[in-house]
């Protein structure tokens, strides 16, 4: 039940990603996205609230260099766009990293560049 219901939820931010990248409505890329889920194409996607979740962890053992929750919320709206994890900024380090003000700054910047390109 379970993984069903993961792959579901995977499958409809597939879809919605579809519509927001090439137009129209998610319900016309559920089948395609479904089959994409279900054959584990694509890596799980999170949702921006958990991913903030993730990085404010990660800032948080930066002590007074913390990045701030503003920056926290806007590079995981960003990451969350994209289909990204913690992953894709620190590797498999994430566990023992660190997110300081001027290392969130400069990530955000490269995401928007990357954006405008």
């Amino acid at each position: 039940m379970e993984r069903t219901k993961r792959i579901m939820t995977v499958a409809w931010n597939i879809a919605r990603q579809g519509a927001a990248k090439h137009g129209g409505c998610a319900h016309t890329y559920i089948a395609a996205a479904l089959r994409m889920a279900w054959n584990g194409e694509t890596t799980i996607l999170v949702d921006r609230k958990s991913l903030a979740r993730q990085l404010d962890r990660i800032a948080s053992r930066a002590g007074h260099r913390a990045a701030t929750q503003k920056q926290v919320w806007f590079l995981a709206g960003l990451m969350s766009e994209r289909g990204e994890d913690e992953r894709s900024l620190f590797g498999l380090n994430a566990g023992n990293s660190t997110l300081s003000v001027s290392m969130a700054s400069t990530f955000i910047s490269s995401y928007l560049r990357d954006r405008a390109a």
